[in-house]
């Protein structure tokens, strides 16, 4: 959902994420985790369409990036080139430290955006939580 809204930011004007996948901010060997099925080889390339040659241009923070960039050369605010990012993720999630590292990235480039955590896991007591806090946003 983060990388459709930040790809497609002239649709979109809000972009939510609960323990999002954001495999592309790690190269394949450091995906790589026994057990994961959505970190392996075969899953990556298939998703992906080729894992390693389209890992950067599905990044959620290099694309935003360039919203950034484009903003800057427009003149215009950030939030018009960028639809509004929220993302959240359980405190016992696999995927959390995904997020913060999306999250420390995106504060050093000043791109708005809110980062929340739950207790939980990848579970969805977490998802049912974040999806009252998606739609408190609308």
């Amino acid at each position: 959902a983060l990388y459709l809204g930040v790809k497609y930011a002239d649709t979109f004007g809000f972009a939510g994420g609960l323990s999002s996948a954001l495999l592309t901010q790690r190269s394949r060997d450091e995906n790589l985790i026994e057990g994961a099925f959505f970190r392996q080889p075969e899953f990556l390339d298939l998703v992906f369409g080729g894992f390693d040659d389209n890992r950067l241009k599905n990044d959620v923070y290099l694309l935003s990036l360039m919203g950034k960039h484009q903003s800057r050369q427009m003149n215009l605010p950030l939030l018009d080139v960028l639809p509004e990012l929220y993302f959240a993720c359980g405190t016992e999630d696999p995927l959390l430290v995904l997020s913060q590292e999306l999250d420390e990235k995106l504060t050093k480039a000043d791109i708005p955006h809110t980062f929340e955590t739950h207790p939980g896991a990848h579970e969805w007591a977490v998802w049912e939580w974040g999806i009252e806090r998606i739609l408190q946003r609308f």
